[in-house]
């Protein structure tokens, strides 16, 4: 069954990746559920994210947001056994066809982080564990960041070849700062502990 949440404004919040609950009076507390599979982000999740996030924003009995994760991490990512035919093996022959199908599809996935920087209520991430890829992309849009001691985040992109275009290229040299960082983390693919994601600014430590 899937989970359902109905606020005090008679707003009802059911998905299949999403799981909506009321943390505390005026608070809501959306957390990525799909722990069996990592938190992987799906087809479902970038059409139910931007659903979820246009219902809370005129939710008039949510104040803010808690955004987190379910199981072990907070997300591995994009899920490359659902949508790998998008962003890797785009069909046909027509190159420029091909490159304006991927532009579409990629301004798609890009409207489903948008949501949260949109969002006129503020969004707090809490994010444990590995934070991987377009995972990156979520929390940079989101307006507060905390981790655990365990937390540590990876621009993966690379490694498959793809460029970290949903969010994390445009977003993180705006919160850190620091451009030579961002394209180290982007170019390598280096893992950022917690420690470091700290001291540059990108995340505050919980418990603080």
């Amino acid at each position: 069954a899937l989970p359902i949440f109905q606020g005090n404004a008679g707003v009802s919040y059911t998905y299949e990746t999403l799981n909506v609950c009321q943390a505390r009076n005026n608070v809501l507390h959306v957390e990525l559920n799909r722990p069996d599979k990592r938190n992987a982000m799906n087809r479902s999740f970038w059409s139910e994210m931007v659903e979820c996030f246009n219902k809370i924003a005129n939710d008039s009995d949510c104040r803010a947001i808690v955004l987190s994760g379910a199981g072990k991490i907070f997300t591995s990512g994009i899920d490359l056994t659902d949508l790998g035919s998008d962003v890797l093996q785009q069909q046909g022959e027509d190159l420029a066809r091909i490159a304006w199908n991927l532009r579409k599809k990629i301004l798609e996935y890009q409207e489903t982080f948008n949501v949260l920087e949109k969002c006129p209520k503020p969004v707090i991430a809490a994010i444990h564990g590995a934070c991987i890829g377009a995972g990156v992309d979520l929390i940079t849009a989101c307006d507060i960041r905390y981790c655990t001691q365990d937390a540590w985040i990876q621009v993966k992109e690379v490694d498959i070849g793809l460029a970290a275009d949903v969010g994390t290229l445009q977003r993180l040299p705006r919160v850190i700062g620091n451009q030579s960082l961002v394209n180290e983390l982007a170019f390598t693919a280096r893992k950022m502990m917690s420690d470091e994601a700290k001291s540059c600014g990108l995340m505050r430590p919980l418990g603080t």
